[in-house]
């Protein structure tokens, strides 16, 4: 039995899901980036994952509470589309207190992806449905 047959919203495949389709336990976060709850649930998630392997798959959904700061949200998905959501997401959590346009570019870079695809896609808000 899959586990996301109990969720109320199902995984789908342009969900972000770490974790194998086949894995017992289905976890979906709705975050935000600039929350310091969702701070914390990112550290004890990551300990969960650990613990528990290819038993869990974790699904993570943006719920920005707030319009300020829309870049934050959609850093991730331009790194998605580069092959690198989840580097992203975690660099944003474990550094939640610098999530300005100058800080996400630098982790474009840290990362190695294309910084002037990442910056055209934030400037003209590509992944805002997202």
């Amino acid at each position: 039995m899959n586990g996301d047959t109990r969720l109320l919203d199902p995984v789908r495949d342009w969900d972000h899901a770490k974790g194998p389709a086949y894995a017992r336990l289905v976890m979906a976060e709705y975050g935000d980036y600039e929350c310091p709850d969702c701070g914390r649930l990112f550290d004890l998630l990551r300990g969960v994952q650990g613990e528990l392997g290819s038993r869990l798959r974790l699904v993570y959904r943006h719920y920005p509470m707030s319009r300020v700061n829309q870049r934050a949200q959609m850093a991730p998905e331009a790194a998605g589309a580069q092959g690198q959501f989840w580097e992203m997401h975690d660099l944003l959590f474990q550094n939640q207190q610098a999530l300005k346009r100058e800080d996400l570019l630098g982790y474009v870079k840290r990362l190695g992806l294309d910084v002037d695809r990442v910056e055209r896609e934030l400037k003209e808000e590509t992944y805002a449905a997202r």
